[in-house]
């Protein structure tokens, strides 16, 4: 592997440097953080052409903004004029498009001011079928909205990079309609928009659900509308502008509105106009939700003249103006709900269970005699389809119990193998699915993450909803049963698992694999292997705060009925696994195992002691019933994580009688060892007891491990049926396995461990 020193040391200083701070516990996230993202994330951005007049050059602009979107923008530059000029970002409204704006472009450029205008989520060119912004689907709603202002602030980093043509320090916004909603939640968490103007914006959901025409169609039916207002008061918090309207102040703030609106009626206009803080000013047209735009905009560009392109300092605390007509009576201060400013992390992670699966299930080739496979795919939030495999026991009875593997981040559901054979012999069927690659599957998840803290928070965000949503597909399947449901995970997986299992009452029991100490530290552990690292993860505060949502520590719920079981596959982190569960050790219902005596003594058994403690603990073998016939899976302790003393690793079993071990092991390695089929055969020699099932664990030179079967039945590849020697083969990828160690382990019919035995690439 190539060393770069001085990126070597910058890696080491970052991690010295996040070892004095210890993971804090958190409840809540506040507004600010909902919105975080990582303006440092390169925007790739394209421009072409699309209308040159005598006035304006008018250009299509496609951007990379927060989940792996392209965002599509019109981008007005003056021609008239000196530059650089003001800009304004323009918001339409529901059921409108970017190219709304296009209607101002005239004025605006003999003004002199540049403009862009993006199509938000589920609008323009990002419409989806049957999906639109105001939903019954309320978390959905919430995730359009919220995605939509982080589109917005995206597009000011794009006018950011236009140093010859707009004045970073003149930035404004015009928005109408759910573009006036949206300018009040991005003006009040963007401190870059100055003095913006909200035309028909409201805010207070819970009362629009209850008293908008246009929500109230979009959102509810049959009587529903007052129990989807409670609801909309606690889930569309984070994205209620009565949360977030008094942000702008000290900045001016201009609101255009119509006192006959039954879209934005009046009240919620003066619910948001109440919770702004002056400098604030509100002008009424004596119209419906159609203001009069000549008037409009010559109120708009007055306004934009004095306090955006000449810095007059408002004189003016509070303005309450009719426009040819009476003012509105504001007086509504006794029916303001009171702001929330930070939000549960349940209710950041939650999503909505009633959204369509969209699922399909396909059969596919499978190796194992005792395992069907299956292709599943699901749609999950935020339109993502998700896709995996699920493994059906060959033998039993449906419906089976079932677990849910989640793989290290960087990994993949192949992972899987190395449970596949050893949870179907306990009657458990398996599933795992793939994490989320943002734009597309060529996408290194790893490497998208380098992007920054923000960006990889959300990859975990959204892989701890897809496998919540998981429960929701299996649930609809009459092979499998969520009683029972247990997940297991691996290092970052691991994390993900827990953070699940304290969200989600369903999953019964975890299995904690190597669980990470720091989840920051792990993440960039893993990117440094991979990826330069950029500055923006060197900011210890900024980073924290971007991961503490899916920090498991900050989720630990203590009224949680879940059995969990932290585990490690080796020796040489005892130091990590002894921190893991002392930072753990208030959590109820939790238990590691301690050392065995294949553990102290020179004969390794890490994968077989690993796949027997996993079956042990799945199906409560360790609490032994007088009808149960010896096996191996009885003799294993779990010992309960006491929260009055430090757990201790060092006591163990009785010796295990290792019956078989791996004696030899043989790898075709060609010329070429990078995207190449190795086979893979290993010889058994027992003195008892029979190989049931064998595992080959390759581990790569960016910490990577894949795993794969080894079969003993005269099929693909094995030259002859019981012969004792087992025969896999894997197909190298094309990065990260330049050089590789092959470990055979695994279990006896008896369960008991099999001495394993290590062989490397180089040699």
């Amino acid at each position: 592997m190539k060393f770069h020193s001085s990126r070597f040391l910058f890696f080491l200083l970052l991690l010295a440097f996040f070892s004095i701070s210890s993971s804090f516990a958190l409840c809540n996230i506040s507004i600010q953080d909902f919105y975080a993202y990582d303006s440092s994330a390169p925007l790739n951005p394209k421009l072409t052409i699309l209308d040159e007049s005598l006035d304006y050059s008018l250009y299509r602009v496609d951007f990379d903004s927060v989940w792996g979107r392209r965002v599509p923008a019109l981008y007005m530059v003056p021609k008239k004029c000196n530059h650089p000029n003001p800009a304004i970002v323009f918001g339409h409204g529901f059921t409108g498009k970017k190219e709304d704006m296009r209607k101002y472009l005239s004025l605006l450029s003999e003004k002199c001011y540049c403009a862009i205008s993006i199509d938000m989520w589920y609008h323009g060119e990002r419409n989806i079928a049957n999906k639109k912004m105001y939903s019954k689907h309320l978390y959905q709603m919430r995730e359009g909205l919220a995605g939509s202002v982080v589109d917005l602030r995206r597009a000011v980093d794009f006018l950011e990079t236009r140093n010859d043509e707009v004045d970073h320090s003149r930035i404004s916004y015009l928005g109408g309609s759910m573009g006036g909603i949206l300018g009040a939640l991005l003006a009040g968490v963007e401190s870059r928009i100055k003095c913006p103007v909200l035309v028909v914006g409201g805010a207070d959901w819970s009362y629009l659900v209850k008293n908008s025409i246009v929500v109230q169609v979009d959102l509810s039916s049959d009587g529903m509308s007052r129990s989807l207002a409670d609801s909309a008061r606690r889930i569309l918090a984070p994205v209620d502008p009565i949360n977030t309207v008094q942000l702008i102040s000290p900045r001016p703030l201009l609101m255009i509105n119509a006192k006959h609106d039954i879209l934005v009626n009046p009240a919620s206009n003066k619910k948001m106009f109440l919770r702004a803080k002056a400098p604030r000013r509100i002008v009424w047209f004596a119209s419906g939700h159609g203001v009069p735009e000549d008037e409009t905009m010559d109120i708009v560009v007055d306004w934009y003249d004095k306090y955006l392109r000449n810095d007059h300092v408002p004189d003016f605390d509070f303005i309450n103006e009719g426009w040819k007509t009476e003012a509105v009576n504001i007086d509504m201060s006794a029916q303001l709900p009171p702001v929330s400013d930070s939000f549960p992390l349940s209710e950041y992670l939650a999503y909505d269970r009633d959204l369509p699966l969209i699922s399909l299930i396909d059969p596919i080739p499978s190796s194992d005699p005792f395992v069907s496979k299956f292709a599943i795919s699901f749609q999950g939030v935020r339109d993502r389809m998700v896709s995996g495999i699920l493994n059906i026991p060959s033998q039993g009875s449906k419906p089976f119990p079932v677990a849910v593997f989640i793989h290290d981040i960087g990994d993949s559901p192949s992972s899987l193998a190395l449970l596949v054979d050893t949870l179907a012999r306990i009657g458990y069927a398996s599933v795992s699915i793939d994490s989320y690659q943002f734009a597309d599957k060529l996408s290194d998840p790893i490497t998208a993450m380098s992007n920054g803290p923000f960006n990889a928070r959300n990859l975990y965000v959204q892989t701890i909803q897809d496998n919540l949503r998981l429960i929701d597909f299996l649930e609809k399947l009459n092979t499998v049963t969520t009683s029972g449901l247990t997940f297991i995970g691996e290092g970052s997986g691991a994390s993900i698992a827990l953070s699940a299992s304290f969200l989600d009452s369903r999953i019964q029991k975890v299995v904690s694999i190597d669980t990470p100490t720091d989840l920051l530290k792990y993440q960039l552990s893993k990117l440094y292997d991979v990826a330069s690292v950029p500055l923006s993860w060197s900011n210890e505060s900024y980073s924290r705060n971007a991961f503490a949502p899916v920090d498991p520590l900050n989720l630990i719920n203590n009224a949680s009925s879940t059995t969990i079981l932290f585990i490690r596959k080796g020796k040489s982190n005892e130091n990590e696994f002894l921190n893991t569960l002392s930072i753990y050790k208030n959590v109820p219902g939790a238990f590691y195992v301690p050392n065995t005596s294949s553990d102290t003594s020179s004969s390794e058994s890490d994968i077989g002691s690993a796949l027997a403690t996993i079956a042990s603990f799945i199906t409560d073998a360790h609490i032994k019933k007088p009808t149960d016939s010896i096996s191996y899976l009885h003799n294993i302790s779990f010992v309960s994580i006491n929260a009055a003393s430090e757990p201790d690793i060092s006591s163990v079993h009785d010796p295990v009688p290792h019956t078989c071990s791996v004696s030899n092991i043989n790898a075709n390695l060609p010329i070429s060892i990078v995207s190449s089929p190795i086979i893979i055969n290993a010889r058994i020699d027992c003195a008892a007891d029979s190989p049931e099932t064998v595992i080959a664990a390759l581990s790569g030179v960016n910490g990577h491990v894949s795993y794969i079967q080894l079969y003993d039945n005269g099929q693909n590849g094995d030259n002859a049926a019981g012969d004792n020697i087992f025969t896999g083969s894997f197909e190298i990828p094309s990065s990260g396995y330049e050089s590789f160690d092959i470990k055979v382990g695994g279990v006896t019919n008896s369960w008991y461990p099999l001495v394993e035995k290590t062989i490397s690439s180089a040699h």
